[in-house]
């Protein structure tokens, strides 16, 4: 009985999720990508089901703003199919969300990119079957943030 109302509780999540957010030019992969993100990570889905109430692919990188809840995804993102980056790009916009919604500190960008990557990094290394070069991307970027403090 507990199994199905947990079954039932993450249906009605994922229909919350689709029907509170506006998704354009998705795919198998998207979904597979929050599935991931559910499983992996359960606080930061129901983070992402009260904060982002829009998730876009675009061909521009996104500045996030006061009261910003849209992630947009670039095609590159998509075009690699590769699922864990995907998730791990959205983890990523998702901390962006987060620090932006922290009204008592100013905090550089450079640091506030440093702090997104820790928390990609930290999901990464929760997924299984991952990827050499990912893996490098996120830590490549967390030493280039890191020393441009």
């Amino acid at each position: 009985f507990l199994v199905m109302k947990l079954i039932l509780f993450f249906c009605l999540l994922s229909i919350r999720l689709l029907s509170q957010s506006e998704i354009k030019n998705y795919n198998s992969e998207f979904h597979q990508s929050l599935e991931l993100i559910k499983l992996n990570d359960v606080i930061k889905y129901n983070f992402l089901l009260k904060s982002c109430n829009k998730i876009i692919i675009g061909e521009e990188t996104h500045t996030y703003q006061k009261n910003d809840s849209t992630i947009v995804i670039p095609k590159n993102v998509i075009d690699s199919h590769s699922l864990n980056y995907l998730t791990c790009f959205i983890v990523h916009q998702l901390k962006h969300i987060e620090i932006v919604s922290w009204s008592a500190s100013e905090i550089s960008s450079k640091r506030a990119e440093y702090i997104c990557y820790q928390t990609e990094y930290g999901f990464f290394t929760k997924l299984q079957n991952t990827e050499d070069w990912l893996r490098e991307l996120i830590v490549g970027k967390m030493i280039e943030y890191n020393n441009s403090r």
